[in-house]
């Protein structure tokens, strides 16, 4: 923003004979040559000397920076003036003032306050406050807004008290060097570039920054519980600095959560293209019917690092985020149906129901083998008889190694003790016979006895079955 604010100065100069009193008119050029050399080279300054009239140097302002051409604007001592109308120079530095195009204007009064106009003047020396004239040259100075007034103290003279019914409460400018003089000059012009400022940063923070959605509701998997959305982020704002802080991402329908939002977004790089913004959404996925869908919105503030200045200035910072809020829906698989779980699982139960009946029944059908069994070969008709060995019975089923010849097995059924002995180990020999518990039976010329276990002999009675045991070596 172009800080120079151009400023017209109206330069009134008494040249009447009052000023040639305690030499005040020869100080006069020395504190124009000071206001002069306190303004800024674009400024513009309009001299006019007056006594009875006012008289204007030249055909118009001049630059600033023509500081000689305006100090040879000023009559040469002593002045001669026989009236001073300051009622009439007021009102043509009025008249001039209203065609100013400056965006800061301002009358100087240099004078010693003393209006003593001839006879007959439309401004008279008494009544000024209630006199239409006057009255009529206060109401159009007051409808200049941005034109101060100054009256110049030469000694303990200055021409403020008449300057203010005109222009209420003129400054007073110190005819000093213009290190004391540019203070008082800079405070219009610096209310000039805040007006300035405000006129075109106000509509242009106003315009702020705008969120844009990709197009279409984006679509949310329930039970993946994450997802990412590419937005973007676009400013309008053209003569400051701006920034995007606090972002946050609300939700409705679903407490969604956003990780990758930045702590601050510099806009400046947002004016000419959009900013890609990528969020990583994410949510907790409870068990149970998911919600149809709900509303995402991105909140943020907008800032600037010339908060401070924009706050001399009276320029709030009310920049808004343009985000409307974007719906989305809720996707999630179909619910699984439970008939077929309740239909394996039925028949799970009812295949291991049957295998332990099953395996019930074989244990009932085969009990356990107990006791001892021993073998003799029968020699003769007289029932002579040849021990060959003992053994202890285990298991279900026990195969014979008696050291007899061939071979055979033994187990239980329905009480009976059933041995199958072959002499020659051939199916065609083979023969079963059936032992009672403690009792004996001959196959194929043996003679098989069983003695019951010590536990057992109590037992009057028992069939032999007994609880499951560990096939050892020996029992198949």
């Amino acid at each position: 923003m172009d800080q120079q604010v151009p400023a017209l100065y109206v330069v009134m100069v008494d040249v009447s004979g009052s000023m040639a009193r305690d030499n005040l008119y020869g100080r006069v050029k020395d504190a124009v040559t000071a206001f002069v050399g306190a303004l800024d080279p674009a400024d513009q300054v309009y001299v006019f000397a007056f006594d009875q009239t006012a008289r204007p140097c030249g055909s118009g302002p001049l630059p600033a920076e023509r500081r000689d051409e305006i100090l040879r604007c000023l009559p040469p001592p002593p002045p001669t003036g026989a009236d001073t109308n300051l009622g009439q120079a007021l009102y043509e530095a009025v008249g001039v003032l209203e065609k100013s195009a400056e965006p800061v204007a301002a009358l100087v009064l240099i004078s010693d306050g003393e209006h003593d106009p001839a006879d007959g003047s439309r401004y008279p020396r008494t009544g000024i406050a209630t006199d239409p004239d006057w009255s009529d040259l206060e109401d159009r100075a007051a409808a200049l807004t941005k034109v101060t007034a100054y009256a110049m103290e030469l000694r303990a003279s200055n021409g403020a008290t008449t300057l203010g019914y005109v222009f209420p409460h003129p400054q007073i400018l110190e005819a000093g060097s213009p290190e004391l003089i540019r203070p008082l000059l800079d405070r219009p012009k610096a209310d000039a570039r805040a007006a300035k400022a405000r006129l075109l940063l106000v509509p242009d923070l106003a315009k702020g920054a705008s969120v844009q959605w990709p197009a279409g509701e984006p679509r949310l998997d329930y039970a993946a519980g994450r997802a990412e959305v590419n937005l973007t982020v676009t400013s309008e704002v053209g003569h400051l600095p701006v920034q995007l802080e606090d972002l946050r991402l609300e939700s409705t329908g679903l407490p969604v959560k956003a990780d990758g939002l930045p702590e601050r977004l510099d806009l400046a790089a947002c004016r000419d293209q959009p900013c890609p913004l990528r969020l990583r959404l994410s949510w907790a996925a409870p068990p149970g019917s998911p919600p149809p869908g709900g509303t995402l919105r991105l909140t943020g503030r907008v800032t600037s690092p010339f908060e401070a200045e924009l706050r001399e200035i009276d320029v709030p910072l009310d920049s808004p985020l343009t985000s409307a809020p974007v719906r989305f829906t809720v996707t999630a698989p179909a619910p699984e149906s439970r008939a077929p779980a309740i239909a394996v699982a039925m028949v799970a139960t009812l295949l291991l129901l049957g295998a332990a009946l099953a395996a019930a029944l074989w244990l009932r059908r085969n009990p356990a083998l107990r006791g001892s069994l021993s073998a003799s070969i029968v020699i003769n008709d007289e029932g002579g008889t040849k021990d060959t060995g003992v053994a202890q019975l285990s298991g279900r089923r026990h195969r014979l190694a008696l050291n007899l010849p061939g071979k055979g097995t033994v187990h239980l059924a329905q009480g009976w003790y059933v041995i199958t002995y072959s002499p020659d180990g051939s199916e065609l020999r083979t023969d079963t016979g059936r032992c009672p518990p403690g009792g004996s039976v001959i196959v194929n010329g043996v003679l098989f006895r069983h003695r019951l276990a010590e536990h057992d002999k109590e037992r009057s009675g028992d069939s032999g079955l007994g609880v499951d045991e560990p096939v050892q070596s020996g029992q198949f």
